[in-house]
């Protein structure tokens, strides 16, 4: 199962799980760029210290993954499984997508805008109704080479490279995507937390090769 995701819940309706995939994710920014300092003039040692460096860095910025909530059970009887989580709630009347996406970690979306459909019936909430959150990282790289007296192909290599350099934590879905129990129709008080990150903490490494 994937973000909520796995077969219809409404078996003989295939039309009603139309929705957005759980792999759309609708915006997409890669930006990088290489940056040469040029070297000074002056006496050689100048030269060495400080020309030869290059900056190099990386923008990520994406929105989010879609998911759907859904019920812990069934709430109308087919021959899926009970256990998947696969049948979705009702959407409470009046509450607006946008309104529902609280954005904390703790409880990323309000679980009170679902409730429990009444017995036998499937619930009205779409498929991949809710998009996670997005995604941001900033990669940097300083490289720098230089000439050094070991024959003529001699040269000193130093980087360093930087890996979400901001350290921002980029969360993903939240793991409580069932709402509601379906046999007690009871709320479920892990629905809408986040558990987990996409990507890495800031990482930093720094490397030196000789040639000659």
């Amino acid at each position: 199962m994937y973000n909520g995701q796995s077969a219809t819940p409404i078996p003989d309706n295939p039309k009603s799980d139309r929705g957005l995939s759980p792999l759309n994710v609708r915006h997409n920014l890669v930006v990088n760029g290489v940056y040469s300092f040029p070297s000074p003039v002056g006496s050689r040692f100048m030269s060495n210290a400080l020309g030869g460096w290059q900056l190099s860095s990386i923008l990520t910025v994406s929105s989010g993954s879609p998911f759907t909530p859904l019920l812990n059970g069934r709430s109308a009887p087919n021959l899926s499984d009970s256990s998947g989580g696969k049948q979705r709630p009702d959407l409470v009347a009046g509450r607006s997508f946008s309104s529902i996406v609280l954005g904390g970690p703790d409880r990323y979306f309000d679980p009170s805008a679902f409730v429990l459909p009444p017995t036998g019936f499937y619930g009205n909430a779409g498929r991949d109704i809710l998009v996670g959150p997005g995604y941001a990282s900033v990669d940097l790289s300083v490289f720098k080479s230089m000439h050094v007296p070991l024959g003529e192909a001699g040269r000193l290599e130093f980087r360093a490279d930087f890996f979400n350099l901001a350290n921002r934590a980029n969360f993903a879905i939240p793991s409580g995507l069932q709402v509601i129990n379906a046999s007690t129709g009871r709320p479920i008080s892990s629905a809408g937390k986040i558990t987990s990150t996409v990507g890495t903490s800031r990482q930093l490494q720094f490397g030196l090769k000789l040639s000659f």
